[in-house]
């Protein structure tokens, strides 16, 4: 493909706005030579540049474009929920991009769907101006096929979109992506933080409803709080809603917050309470509730409404694994691999690879390109079992880009095994 030809995403950050943490995370992600199927499910800064405008300098950085984010691509289903079969390939495609992320040392900090508007009602100040999210709104669709871009670019031209003139610019309104058959990518890395795979860190983090109980209570934290966010994000992307409200008199409150997570999860061990003072709050030293908020009379069965019997239960028991009060008590994204839930899915579909686009699915079930979203219109022909080369085997990822050598051999290397799960060998 020519330069001319290519097409790009370009981010364009406010005045003053320090883009040098994620630029310094995708120089670490792209640093890490491994085979890692993971790496591919992150959308790192291809470069950057600094433009000059009226009111001061602008830090510019340039990605590989992609489709619709999830919180999009859940809205066009019915009841605002993606089917079980998209939400099961969905999660494993996630898990894979933060098994690298893990293992290369990087926490995210805020994964979830809903868009950042939609969040900022309920956010303190503290919380909105500092912290960025992993949310269905910053994992996205990929594209396999870039003529969509073609296709929308030609649309404009035909059919110029509506636009507001204003002293110093032109506001632009934008053409809605179309649904693109791709494998979802995680986005945003901001707010990420770089260090050593198990690595404790400390400050306030986390978009408020899905921060997770260690934030809350000003612990330090690790990884595990990306693991409960894909938690919470479960609910967001299969239930139409949110788990947690969290919320009094309209702001973010933490003692609510606290109190929801009593009444869906039970009362957190006394190890866990022991790591901060604050814990005196809300809990005696058996444990027991001593806030003035009401813990809310509510279960994970009775908010559960889209599964019935054994699907229910294998949700649920997920959702479970993933919410505990203990971060030390939540599998890692390899471990989960390992979830009935979710090799449901690989037995309910063993011929189609680990990587397999998950838009393909939504297809087969619904006739969303029907819909008036999908603008100017769908690529055409899909296959129902797409053709995806083989990703092999993800080894260990090197912390460094120093750290390389025969992944096979080393210590806490990893397997394909028949189903597609990787795992890690020996101790």
């Amino acid at each position: 493909m020519n330069r001319e030809d290519t097409f790009h995403t370009l981010k364009v950050c406010i005045t003053g706005q320090d883009s040098s943490n994620e630029a310094a995370v995708s120089r670490r992600i792209q640093s890490i030579d491994a085979e890692h199927p993971g790496k591919a499910r992150l959308r790192v800064a291809l470069d950057s540049f600094q433009v000059a405008g009226p009111h001061g300098s602008h830090r510019c950085m340039v990605f590989a474009p992609l489709g619709l984010t999830y919180t999009t691509f859940r809205n066009l289903f019915p009841h605002n929920a993606l089917n079980k079969d998209i939400l099961q390939q969905s999660l494993l495609m996630i898990l894979l991009g933060l098994d690298f992320l893990h293992q290369a040392g990087i926490v995210h900090t805020g994964i979830h769907p809903l868009p950042v508007a939609a969040l900022r009602w309920c956010w303190t100040p503290r919380l909105r101006s500092n912290n960025p999210d992993l949310s269905p709104n910053n994992v996205l669709l990929g594209v396999e096929d870039v003529s969509v871009f073609s296709k929308i670019e030609l649309a404009e031209l035909q059919n110029p979109s509506p636009r507001k003139v204003l002293d110093d610019r032109v506001i632009h309104l934008s053409y809605t992506m179309p649904i693109t058959p791709g494998a979802p990518v995680i986005a945003d890395f901001g707010a990420a933080r770089l260090g050593n795979p198990g690595q404790k860190h400390a400050g306030d983090v986390m978009p408020g409803v899905y921060r997770a109980p260690e934030v809350v209570l000003g612990m330090e934290w690790d990884c595990k709080i990306d693991i409960w966010s894909v938690g919470v994000m479960i609910w967001d992307l299969y239930e139409g809603g949110r788990l947690f409200r969290a919320v009094r008199d309209g702001h973010l409150h933490d003692e609510q917050h606290l109190a929801e997570m009593v009444s869906l999860m039970g009362r957190p061990p006394k190890q866990f309470l022991e790591r901060s003072t604050k814990c005196r709050q809300f809990w005696d030293q058996e444990g027991n509730w001593i806030g003035s908020t009401p813990i809310p009379d509510q279960t994970l069965e009775g908010r559960e409404r889209q599964l019935k019997d054994r699907d229910q239960r294998l949700l649920l028991a997920l959702v479970r694994k993933m919410l505990r009060w203990d971060p030390d008590e939540r599998p890692s994204a390899e471990e989960l691999f390992e979830d009935e839930f979710l090799i449901q899915y690989r037995r309910a579909y063993p011929r189609i690879p680990l990587l397999a686009l998950a838009p393909v699915l939504a297809i087969d079930h619904l006739d969303l390109f029907e819909m008036r979203h999908a603008v100017p219109g769908p690529p055409q022909g899909l296959p129902v079992e797409p053709e995806v080369e083989d990703v092999g085997v993800p080894p260990h990822v090197p912390q460094h880009a120093e750290d390389r050598g025969d992944a096979a051999d080393a210590e806490g290397g990893r397997q394909r095994e028949p189903d597609g799960v990787p795992r890690r060998v020996g101790g």
